[in-house]
């Protein structure tokens, strides 16, 4: 199915704009997007992704020559096709000055409008500069789905996003950031900014044609359709495929991946997580998808001893008795039940630094992940595509009837859940996450077990330093600090009301998501606390410190004050805070009292 291009029509006259407008729907090829002036004409372009605009010479607001020069000065828009509306042939050679690719005059054959459409695009559909690249909305592609993309692909060139009246640009090259300009911020500080923009458009210029089969399958999200197709395998990046099922039960994703390594007439088929007997069919059907059947996997991988994960040896064993497991010495011992013969397992244990090459010349890492959740589990990482398969670690049970097998902000709690009723021992936990940052390069997908991936190291490094901060269920709350929860609750619920008197609604919330411990030991709904896990005097001070971040003195000191007041008022420890930053040092005297005064009584 072809995907519909976006047409806007901007004519004052109602008549003719509802006419030309009937006709493309009509076609089945075109999506029309209406304007009746030059202001919202700009509104539409801002915010939308459009690939033609059809504009009258005479807009009310803003003239069709004064729009057509402010499209060709915006990066993000100075390439769309312009068709200018005009009454005679002046209007006609200032349109064509002003940057428009072709005209109508008024009252036009409907036919010749159809045909000027279809000749312009037909024009731009081989030009370099079309062909080497990709555009659309930032609900299709988060901004670190961008850089994964560019990094998979070894894009050279540099991407444009605009949301309303804000620009940044990108520059690449081969895939990685090389600069970034969004307005006076520093490269990390714009990163973080552009990370959480939600709307907006992008455009991806390169130096050679990548976005091919992009273009080819980009589609617009629909609400109410999936982005995927569960009877399919999905492609993650160039060597590897998501072959898992959606459990029915709590709808979230159980993942299976597929690796094809080729070199030199060399292929290798690997099978992360061969899986539960539930899914084995939808499993050896996706698979088959990719390399004709399930007897052709050499390895399978398992990465814990969970039957969930490891289950189906039972069936690959017989399909291809040939097979290696690659797993380790402890969840061998608990799959061996399975008839799996030590002939046919390779022990992670054995490779030298816990790196292994395969006889296609690529390199894997193993990650030792001890007690997340098994004593045997492991990851296993792929530096080339820079995607790790973490087994249990970054796991969710997240309802994915949205259809996006990216994970996004409002899965964290989910997650959280997941590793605070799953993990039996932080330190370990902790111990593996760190394992995690020190890889190089660093991983930029991550590929759980259960769940949506997660794609963009900002994301990745995100969701770390909130999991170090996470309570797990199996460790002994304190019991005064057990008491103390829901009176912290109600404190904290106090301050954030107050607050909004002196720091605006969204700005609130930024501070409380950038804070990892606030984010890791509370449960947070529309700017209210709705539960708090542990620690809920060091989570308060943490709170106060990150609303006060960057505020005036006189309202660091009512927040704090009232912090002081409300402890108080509800018996709680008085709060620790740091005052140095309130005290203007100018302002205190040197000596309280004159050397020279008599004290004496």
């Amino acid at each position: 199915m072809s995907v519909k291009r976006n047409v806007l029509i901007a004519i004052s006259e109602i008549s003719i704009l509802d006419t030309i407008k009937q006709i493309l729907e009509l076609s089945g090829d075109y999506e029309v997007i209406s304007a009746f002036d030059g202001r919202e004409a700009l509104k539409r372009i801002r915010d939308m992704q459009i690939d033609l605009a059809i504009v009258d010479r005479h807009l009310p607001e803003i003239d069709g020559v004064r729009f057509c020069k402010r499209l060709r000065n915006y990066e993000l828009t100075k390439n769309i096709p312009l068709i200018m509306y005009v009454d005679q042939r002046e209007d006609m050679i200032e349109g064509l000055q002003a940057g428009a690719d072709d005209f109508i005059f008024k009252n036009p054959v409907v036919d010749e409008v159809i045909v000027k459409i279809e000749a312009l695009f037909r024009r731009i559909k081989n030009t370099q500069e079309q062909a080497y690249q990709l555009k659309g909305s930032l609900e299709e592609y988060t901004f670190d789905d961008l850089l994964a993309m560019a990094h998979r692909k070894g894009v050279t060139g540099e991407m444009a996003i605009q949301k309303g009246n804000e620009h940044a640009t990108v520059s690449l090259h081969l895939g990685d950031i090389k600069d970034i300009h969004y307005k006076d911020f520093a490269q990390d500080e714009a990163l973080d900014e552009l990370r959480k923009w939600q709307r907006g458009l992008f455009i991806i210029r390169t130096v050679e044609n990548v976005f091919e089969e992009e273009r080819k399958t980009k589609k617009t999200i629909d609400k109410n359709k999936t982005l995927y197709d569960e009877n399919h395998a999905i492609s993650i990046n160039d060597n590897v495929w998501w072959v898992g099922a959606r459990d029915a039960e709590n709808q979230s994703l159980c993942n299976s991946y597929l690796c094809r390594f080729e070199n030199e007439g060399q292929k290798i088929s690997m099978l992360i997580h061969p899986g539960s007997p539930l899914f084995f069919k939808t499993i050896s059907d996706k698979v088959a998808q990719i390399v004709e059947n399930i007897a052709k996997i050499n390895v399978y991988t398992v990465l814990d001893a969970g039957p969930d994960s490891a289950m189906n040896i039972l069936f690959l064993r017989n399909t291809n008795n040939r097979a290696v497991c690659l797993t380790t010495d402890e969840n061998w011992s608990w799959i061996k039940h399975y008839g799996l013969s030590v002939e046919r397992t390779r022990f992670t244990s054995r490779f030298k630094n816990f790196r292994m090459t395969l006889t296609t010349g690529h390199r894997l890492t193993i990650v030792p992940a001890a007690y997340t959740p098994y004593p045997g589990s492991f990851m296993l990482y792929e530096p080339e595509q820079r995607i790790l398969f973490s087994g249990q670690l970054f796991s969710s049970f997240t309802d994915v009837r949205d259809g996006d097998p990216y994970t996004h902000e409002a899965d964290w709690s989910a997650m959280r859940d997941f590793h605070a009723r799953m993990m039996p021992y932080k330190h370990r936990m902790i111990h593996a996450l760190e394992a995690v940052q020190n890889l190089d390069p660093e991983p930029m997908i991550i590929a759980p077990l259960y769940g949506r991936w997660i794609s963009g190291k900002q994301r990745i490094e995100r969701i770390i330093h909130r999991l170090k901060y996470i309570k797990i269920e199996a460790e002994e709350l304190d019991g005064q600090a057990r008491g103390q929860l829901k009176t912290y609750r109600k404190v904290m619920n106090e301050i954030l009301e107050s607050a909004q008197s002196y720091i605006e609604y969204d700005t609130i919330t930024k501070r409380l998501m950038d804070n990892p411990v606030v984010m890791a030991l509370c449960r947070l709904n529309e700017q209210q606390i709705e539960a708090i896990f542990d620690q809920p005097q060091y989570v308060f001070e943490e709170m106060v410190n990150s609303l006060i971040e960057g505020e005036s003195p006189s309202a660091r000191n009512h927040i704090k004050s009232e912090a002081f007041q409300l402890c108080h008022n509800y018996g709680l420890p008085a709060p620790s805070f740091s005052w140095d930053m309130d005290q203007t040092l100018s302002e205190i005297p040197k000596s309280l009292f004159n050397e020279e005064e008599d004290t004496a009584i």
